[in-house]
């Protein structure tokens, strides 16, 4: 490492919501795991669809941390109907990247009609950066 180079790390943090644990009324629910601390910026968020979502007619959901679907925003539930990995508003670039304003919990925003199936798993990448 040159002289006077700084050092650090990724890191990275998992959270889960499961339907048959969690429910899907319409509302905000809260995706199970630690919660993103003040001052961590997330670079990346990879939505893991473990099992497909289903959802009465029209069904929508968003992902959010300090504001409304900053993660993810609002979308149909059929596009989270198949197992696979669906990214998030964060893609790695300074433009996208969201910074925690307090210790946060993850929600994810249930609108239009009730989640009747699925599970996600949230995985985001980023750094403490100053509060």
């Amino acid at each position: 490492m040159p002289v006077g180079a700084l050092s650090g790390c990724v890191d990275k943090y998992v959270q889960e919501w499961d339907f048959a644990r969690d429910g899907g009324a319409v509302g905000d629910i809260a995706f199970r795991g630690p919660k993103i601390p003040n001052g961590f910026r997330i670079t990346s968020t990879f939505i893991e669809v473990v099992t497909g979502m289903t959802a009465g007619s029209n069904g929508e959901i968003g992902i959010t941390m300090n504001s409304t679907g900053d993660l993810k925003a609002s979308a149909v539930v059929t596009g989270y109907a198949s197992a696979g990995v669906v990214a998030g508003i964060p893609v790695g670039t300074a433009a996208t990247a969201v910074k925690a304003t307090a210790d946060r919990t993850i929600y994810l925003n249930v609108s239009v009609a009730a989640v009747t199936a699925g599970k996600l798993r949230l995985v985001h990448y980023g750094y403490h950066s100053s509060k």
